[in-house]
């Protein structure tokens, strides 16, 4: 029973293992941006209830959610989470808040509460045995009564406060927990670093490094990554060669479809910036992520439990409560794609800035972060619940493997429902969204047409009754599968 729960485990810190940051030195290149259609639009914040602090600090009140049903009963108390940390009482700076290289912040609010269960994934380098900076950051949030999942990925530039230290970047706090002697050490600094912050409760905490993530990914066989968009970036020309020596660099591009990797280059994909940006990768990490995911829990994965396990043994540190994930296990299963919603804290969420020893950071608008993480942990908008009921069909006459596959990943972040996606024998000449319903609605064909970066052209009214979806998407050699997932 052990080693099957190791299964739905290692789906939860792979995360963790594709987010790191990549610190080889390669060839000098001019940086060019990752070509993607980025959203322009800032999220705004649903109504929240009012959530338990641990301080006097009133929480935001607005419009209750549902009442959580029977189906929580089986959590365990997570206003006490098993990190130890100050529990809020947090030591003073060992730098006077004078002479920090900002303000230091006040403690924000506690916006996490006992309907949600909440999993920090840590990647991490590890050298003679010593964790280092903590270059991935990713949140994953539970929501067990509403069956959805809230992925929120945090730059590791944030310059944020660190409780007992001083201001400086979010991706140092487990390392100065470890060697500061902080209660509970790097999980704990990390936990108080994200209650002072963000008023986010951790309950758990997983940190992996880059050699498992690669022997995991070659455990399981390699991974089929649907690669949205086409990407170029330096690599090395064998994984064996000096990092330190330009000549054994060369640029590699990778195209959008259904690429298989081996761990190497699922690493150098998840890990790659010199021709991008720390946003952009997370939209590849996330990428990985969901191969990831698919191949944890297809049924060839069975007979190499013990060897994925073995292998999360020795590159995994985190205080998973194995009977927390027995209960999730077939609750995780159950949750469909278009239930998963995607954030990041982002160009919007920030201010770029240089200390005063030269480093580049990032300084939070906290505001703008605050209602951000308001959407991201409370209940799906009404507009995105909508969406649920909406079923489309996907068929795929684009000659191109995998494009369907990513038209149907396009809606299904959005929150549509994709009923199935069928591969068919010839082509399609156009790209089209075919509303089949005895009475079409040209404004929600229309939105659907445009999420998928689609003109109001490509919408279509044909009523079938035979139709097995709403919508039915017709994919043709013009469709571009390039999106950008976050919210």
């Amino acid at each position: 029973m052990r080693l099957r729960l190791a299964i739905w485990g290692a789906w939860l810190v792979m995360l963790g293992w594709a987010l790191a940051g990549c610190t080889a030195t390669a060839a000098q290149a001019t940086p060019s941006p990752t070509p993607f259609r980025p959203v322009a639009a800032t999220p705004t914040a649903p109504p929240t209830a009012p959530r338990p602090t641990r301080s006097p600090s009133p929480s935001p009140t607005a419009t209750a959610p549902p009442t959580p049903t029977a189906t929580l009963s089986w959590l365990p108390l997570i206003y006490e989470p098993p990190i130890q940390g100050s529990g809020g009482n947090y030591p003073p700076p060992a730098t006077p808040p004078g002479k920090m290289p900002t303000a230091m912040p006040g403690p924000s609010p506690e916006l996490t509460d006992g309907s949600m269960l909440t999993f920090l994934l840590l990647g991490s380098d590890r050298r003679s045995g010593r964790w280092f900076r903590t270059d991935a950051i990713i949140l994953v949030v539970l929501r067990p009564a509403e069956h959805s999942v809230s992925v929120i990925s945090f730059p590791r530039d944030l310059y944020v406060y660190i409780p007992g230290w001083t201001m400086n970047r979010i991706n140092t706090a487990y390392a100065r927990g470890e060697t500061s002697g902080y209660p509970g050490g790097g999980p704990g600094l990390v936990a108080d670093t994200f209650m002072y912050n963000f008023g986010i409760r951790l309950d758990y905490i997983a940190l992996a490094d880059f050699q498992g993530f690669v022997r995991l990914v070659d455990e399981l066989g390699g991974v089929d990554v649907l690669v949205a968009c086409p990407y170029t970036d330096w690599r090395l020309k064998a994984p064996d060669l000096d990092p330190q020596n330009p000549d054994n660099w060369a640029l590699y591009t990778v195209q959008p479809g259904r690429v298989h990797m081996d761990g190497e280059m699922a690493l150098w994909y998840a890990r790659a910036r010199k021709k991008s940006t720390d946003f952009d990768r997370g939209r590849r990490q996330q990428e990985i992520l969901r191969a990831l995911q698919a191949k944890l829990f297809s049924p060839s994965v069975l007979p190499k439990i013990p060897a994925l396990y073995q292998v999360w043994q020795e590159n995994v540190v985190t205080n998973i409560d194995w009977h927390v994930v027995a209960r999730l296990l077939p609750w995780a299963r159950s949750v469909g794609p278009a239930r998963v919603r995607f954030y990041r804290i982002g160009p919007n969420y920030i201010r770029y800035w240089r200390t005063p020893t030269g480093g580049s950071v990032l300084l939070p608008r906290k505001g703008k972060i605050s209602e951000l993480l308001e959407e991201a942990l409370g209940p799906a908008p009404p507009e995105r619940q909508q969406r649920l009921g909406i079923t489309v069909e996907v068929r795929d006459g684009s000659g191109r493997d995998g494009w369907g596959e990513l038209a149907a990943l396009r809606l299904q972040v959005k929150g549509y429902t994709v009923t199935q996606v069928q591969v068919l024998k010839e082509p399609e000449p156009r790209t089209v969204v075919v509303d089949t319903r005895a009475a079409p609605d040209r404004a929600t064909g229309l939105a659907l047409t445009r999420a998928l970066g689609l003109p109001d052209d490509a919408y279509r009214a044909a009523p079938d009754p035979n139709a097995g979806a709403m919508f039915v998407v017709l994919v043709a050699a013009d469709y571009d599968p390039c999106f950008n997932p976050y919210k």
